[in-house]
C-alpha cells in the first residue's frame, strides 16, 4: 500500500471514531497541503467511505433515518465552526449543541439565547456568552434579547429553523424567537440554516429571512429532492447530512 492509501485508511479511521474531521486538522496531522487532503476526501467519498461536507468529512455510516436527522444535521453544522471563531447559535438545536461540545475547539466562542444550548456547552472549552433578555421557557427573547447579538460580529450564524422554501425563505413557529434569529443572521459573515428534511419546501408562521440572506443550508436525507433543487437554483449551498 502506497503512502497516499495509508493516509486515506487512517483518515477513514479518524472519521469513524470522531464522526467528522476538518481539512485543516488533517493537513496538520499528516503534513500535507489542504489540496492533498481534499483530494483524499473526494476519493474516499467516491468509494462510499466518508461523506463530504464543507471543510471536511463526516462518517458515511452515520444514521440518516428521520428520527436521527437532528444529530446528523448538528454534526454537519458544528463542522462549520473553526478554532478561534465566533458563532451565533440560537436556541432550539440540541443536536448542534452536543456536536459543538464534542468538538473541543480551541479559542472559539458561542453566543446563544438558549439556556439549553448554554448548558450543553458547559465544560466544553468553548467560551459561552448568553444574550440576556426575557425568559420564555428556556429561551431568552425581547425585550433586551437582541442587544448582545447587535453588538457582536460573528464569523458564522448556525441557526435552526423549522422550514425553508425557495420562494418563502426561512420561517419558524415563534415570532419572538424568529426576531432574535434574524438579528443573529444579520450580524454574521457566514449564514447557515439547519432545517429538518421535512421542513424543506415548507412555510411556517414567523418569517426569519429571505433565501438571499442564506449562504448554506444543512438538512437531512429525508428532504424532497425537488425542494433541494429549487434552493440550489437560488445560489444556496446545500449540505445533506
Amino acid at each position: 500500500m502506497d503512502s497516499s492509501e495509508l493516509r486515506r485508511a487512517r483518515i477513514v479511521e479518524l472519521v469513524r471514531s470522531h464522526d467528522f474531521v476538518r481539512v485543516a486538522d488533517l493537513g496538520e496531522m499528516f503534513g500535507v497541503s489542504p489540496v492533498t487532503v481534499r483530494g483524499d476526501l473526494d476519493v474516499l467519498a467516491a468509494r462510499g467511505d466518508v461523506r463530504r461536507i464543507r471543510g471536511g468529512a463526516i462518517s458515511h455510516d452515520a444514521p440518516v433515518a428521520p428520527q436521527d436527522e437532528d444529530e446528523g444535521i448538528g454534526r454537519a453544522g458544528a463542522a462549520l465552526l473553526g478554532d478561534g471563531e465566533c458563532a451565533f447559535v440560537p436556541a432550539g438545536a440540541p443536536g448542534l449543541a452536543r456536536a459543538l461540545a464534542a468538538r473541543r475547539l480551541r479559542g472559539a466562542t458561542v453566543v446563544t439565547n438558549g439556556l439549553d444550548v448554554a448548558a450543553a456547552l458547559a465544560g466544553s472549552g468553548l467560551e459561552v456568552v448568553v444574550t440576556g433578555g426575557t425568559l420564555r421557557g428556556a429561551v431568552l427573547v425581547d425585550p433586551l434579547g437582541e442587544l448582545v447579538p447587535a453588538r457582536v460580529n460573528a464569523d458564522v450564524a448556525l441557526v435552526a429553523c423549522a422550514a425553508l422554501d425557495a420562494s418563502g425563505g426561512a420561517t419558524d413557529g415563534d415570532l419572538r424567537e424568529a426576531a432574535v434569529k434574524r438579528r443573529m443572521l444579520e450580524g454574521a459573515a457566514r449564514r447557515v440554516l439547519l432545517v429538518p428534511g421535512a421542513g424543506v419546501g415548507g412555510v411556517r408562521t414567523a418569517a426569519v429571512c429571505p433565501l438571499d440572506d442564506v449562504d448554506v443550508l444543512v438538512t437531512g436525507a429525508s428532504a424532497a429532492p425537488e425542494a433541494l433543487a429549487a434552493v440550489r437554483e437560488q445560489g444556496v449551498e446545500v449540505m445533506v447530512a
